[in-house]
């Protein structure tokens, strides 16, 4: 099947350091499910964080479907990937979520495949342990041959863009990382993996993030979300 080809992204961003009592609002926008993986994060700002972010990506599609954020239904695909499902008003909408640190990011398309991930530059991680094992023969000569000071930051920028590759495919932890090799692609179409493409993005200068759809775009549109006036 020939996928849709979007030209326009909306990537929506949305702080996440929001105050407790709003926090607590925001619960009313989640299922019972949601409420309950809430309750199981480790830590007040874990849960804070993961409210935030599901509010904040209900919120998004409530808007474009035209309906309360409470009304927004999931259902998954085989390797966890989200969808929406019932009444979509005959719209075809992909969208994908990802947060890092105090910052969540969701991008939507018009019914082509989309994956987005985001990281905080100061994230704690052994990137040199995960290199060894996430990271293609050519991209660990690349790691292994930066300086030093530059070794975290272009393993981060790697990690997002595989990351972003495997939510867009749909495929998650069962794609093995080691055989996708994405540090020398330019941003566009991804050579040997059509029809996606990738572009990496331009978020708050704590953060580096990528995105990967199924088509070329012509735009990425960025917004702002305030989440507190869009839950409706």
């Amino acid at each position: 099947m020939t996928p849709r080809v979007p030209g326009r992204a909306q990537l929506w961003r949305a702080p996440l350091n929001l105050p407790d009592a709003l926090v607590t609002e925001l619960t009313e926008m989640l299922t019972a499910e949601e409420c309950a993986s809430a309750a199981a994060c480790h830590g007040t700002p874990q849960r804070r964080r993961y409210i935030a972010a599901r509010a904040a990506l209900r919120a998004v599609l409530a808007a474009r479907l035209g309906c309360p954020p409470p009304s927004v239904a999931f259902t998954y695909g085989r390797h966890g990937k989200p969808a929406l499902v019932g009444d979509t008003g005959g719209r075809r909408l992909d969208f994908n979520l990802s947060h890092s640190g105090e910052l969540a990011v969701i991008a939507l398309t018009d019914g082509a495949a989309v994956g987005v991930d985001v990281e905080h530059r100061q994230r704690r991680v052994d990137h040199a342990r995960l290199a060894a094992r996430v990271c293609s023969p050519a991209e660990r000569a690349h790691y292994a041959a930066l300086p030093e000071a530059q070794r975290a930051d272009f393993f981060l920028r790697l990690w997002t863009r595989k990351e972003a590759f495997v939510k867009a495919t749909g495929e998650g932890i069962w794609r093995r990382l080691a055989e996708l090799d994405l540090a020398g692609v330019e941003p566009g179409a991804i050579p040997a993996h059509a029809p996606w493409h990738l572009y990496d993005l331009a978020l708050e200068a704590d953060y580096v993030g990528a995105l990967v759809v199924a088509g070329p775009l012509g735009e990425i549109e960025y917004r702002r979300l305030d989440v507190a006036a869009a839950r409706g």
